[in-house]
Order: structure tokens, then C-alpha cells, then sequence
């Protein structure tokens, strides 16, 4: 059984590309690009109560995060706001800070969503201060979309799917995203943070992370994802809207608490 996409042009553009690089043959799905469509093998798909362990995907982003890159790309979420546009003007987080001034410009958090809002902007602005200068000189290449929708098993091994969004940024970026993916979407997912903690020391025992990478992904990134998910979600960019606003009522203030003791 195969399964077969459409590509528009940028998507064809970006296979093609990852196609060229061997790390990331060896981690995505297998597929054979014919003119305007991708092919590729049937695989088992992921859901978020069947999520795979962080130690299923270490040997994948080991090997995708080897390719290192002097710049960043532009774009914070889905990390293809101005696709693969390298900047070398100003500090990571200082720019990261300024996409987030400006998505907050334009947002109106609903009524829903309002207690949590408070919460996370106050987690993200006090952290910042701390971050936003921090200097880098390379970048990892990132998928640029990892969650339990974009990760798939074939031959009895994780692969990746769904590549049209690959950047480069820090590391921690993408890992942040998807520990924290599972809380904004299910308020089911668990009852506490203990998976969370057990993943991101997994991932320090297995030196994917440093301990500074540690402290950003638990103070500063897996607040700023809280706050992004609730302005795309009052600005009407997010789709099953009812389910993550009781997710994020959930878990914002149980992080809160965590977070007010990490300081």
C-alpha cells in the first residue's frame, strides 16, 4: 500500500532538497518524488494518547541535528512564516522577543483564554530578560514541525513526514514544541507535568540537550509555546479551538506553579 501527495511548487522545491541530504533520508519517511507528486510507503500513524517515547525519536533527531548552519531562518510556530530567509542581524532571542511584541500587537485574546494569557505573558516576559542577548554561532537544521502528527512508524522505527516547513534555529526550539505539543491539544493528556520532566532529563541523560538548553526549554520556551498557541487561537488560526481552550485552561496554571519555583 502507498500513499500519494500533491506538492505544490515550494513543497517540490524543499523535497528536492531534502532528498540531497543523507541525515535526513536516513529519518523521514521514505518517498520517490514523479513530477508533481510525492510516493510514499503506508506507515503506522501517531495519535496523542498513543504518543511515542522520547527515547523512540532520540536516534532520529541525534542524526538530523548533526547538520549544523551559521544562520537562522525567519518564523515562529509553524517556522515557515518567510521560509528559509537566513538573518545574521541580531541575537536569536532578541528576534524571537520582537516576533512575539508584534504577534501580541495584533491578537485579542478571548474571553476564554484571558486568565491563562496573563499567566504565560508573565512567565515569557520575565524569562526573556535573561535570554534575549544570548549569543549563537551555528544552528541546527530543524523538521520544523514535529508533533505526533508528522511522526509515523515504518519497519518498526520512527520516521518523519511532512517536511515542507524544515528551518534552521536552536535545537531546544523544536524540541520544547513537541514536549509541550500533547498538553495544548488534549486537556486528557495527563494530569501533570511528571511525562514532561521524565522526557527533557531523558533527553540531558542522552546529551541531545545541554543544561543550559534544559533551563530555556522549562523557563522560557514551553511558556512561550503556551503563549503562542493562545493568540493563533484567538486570532481564529487554529483549528479544534474548544479542545485546546480547555487544554490551555488546564495546564497553563499547573505550569504556572511549576514554573514559580523554578525562579
Amino acid at each position: 500500500m502507498i500513499y500519494i501527495k500533491k506538492l505544490n511548487d515550494r513543497e517540490k522545491q524543499k523535497m528536492r532538497a531534502i532528498n540531497n541530504i543523507p541525515e535526513i533520508r536516513r529519518v523521514a519517511l521514505p518517498s520517490v518524488q514523479i513530477g508533481s507528486f510525492s510516493v510514499m510507503p503506508w506507515a503506522k500513524t501517531m495519535s496523542d494518547d498513543r504518543r511515542p517515547a522520547i527515547s523512540e525519536l532520540i536516534p532520529n533527531l541525534k542524526m538530523l541535528y548533526t547538520i549544523r548552519v551559521p544562520h537562522y531562518s525567519e518564523g515562529i510556530y509553524s517556522f515557515a512564516r518567510k521560509g528559509l530567509h537566513s538573518r545574521t542581524d541580531e541575537e536569536y532571542y532578541k528576534y524571537i522577543n520582537t516576533e512575539i511584541e508584534l504577534l501580541l500587537e495584533k491578537t485579542t485574546v478571548i474571553n476564554d483564554l484571558c486568565d491563562v494569557f496573563i499567566k504565560a505573558k508573565q512567565m515569557w516576559e520575565s524569562a526573556i530578560e535573561n535570554y534575549k542577548n544570548t549569543y549563537y554561532y551555528r544552528f541546527e537544521l530543524l523538521h520544523g514541525d514535529l508533533h505526533t502528527g508528522n511522526i509515523v512508524y515504518y519497519l518498526g522505527k520512527c520516521r518523519f513526514i511532512d517536511w515542507e516547513h524544515i528551518r534552521s534555529a536552536p535545537k531546544e526550539m523544536e524540541l520544547s514544541f513537541y514536549l509541550i505539543w500533547c498538553y495544548c491539544q488534549n486537556e486528557q493528556f495527563a494530569n501533570d507535568f511528571s511525562q514532561l520532566r521524565l522526557e527533557i532529563e531523558e533527553l540531558l541523560i542522552q546529551r541531545l540537550i545541554s543544561k543550559d538548553e534544559k533551563e530555556r526549554i522549562e523557563r522560557l520556551l514551553i511558556p512561550m509555546w503556551f503563549l503562542i498557541t493562545i493568540c493563533y487561537i484567538s486570532n481564529g488560526n487554529l483549528m479544534y479551538a474548544e479542545k485546546r481552550i480547555k487544554a490551555l485552561n488546564k495546564y497553563v496554571p499547573l505550569y504556572y506553579k511549576e514554573w514559580s519555583q523554578m525562579r
